[in-house]
């Protein structure tokens, strides 16, 4: 599956396809859903998410990179 980028957003490149590698939910202790993910690869691996859950984000703590 795919998905498309129309305008340049926190180093996602405008006009650009993406593969869809899947879709994730982050879920608190208690079980409840505090995020849903899309992990998406960049073909040409020029450029990368720089937003929240970025590689190296500050968000992924040690519960979540299990």
């Amino acid at each position: 599956m795919t998905a498309a980028s129309m305008a340049s957003y926190q180093g996602l490149a405008s006009g650009h396809a993406y593969s869809l590698l899947g879709v994730y939910e982050l879920k608190d202790t208690s079980g409840r859903v505090i995020e849903q993910l899309v992990h998406m690869r960049n073909p040409w691996a020029r450029e990368g998410w720089k937003g929240k859950w970025s590689d190296g984000s500050t968000a992924w703590t040690e519960n979540y990179k299990k």
